[in-house]
């Protein structure tokens, strides 16, 4: 039996799948779960200190 008409073979799909595939350099690493709560933990840090931020403008607009 052979291959249906517009189909490729196995051997044919994995010749034209693209280019090898390479190791990721360290810079491009998937991140850690230990990564991700790091950045969370950034973020809120950074959230805080927009609020407080937020909260002196408010009071310092409505003492004036």
């Amino acid at each position: 039996m052979g291959d249906l008409p517009g189909s490729q073979s196995d051997s044919a799909a994995r010749k034209t799948s693209g280019p090898p595939v390479r190791p990721l350099s360290s810079d491009q690493q998937p991140a850690t779960k230990a990564d991700l709560y790091a950045a969370v933990d950034a973020m809120r840090a950074d959230m805080r200190e927009l609020l407080d931020q937020i909260s002196t403008l408010i009071k310092d607009a409505t003492q004036k």
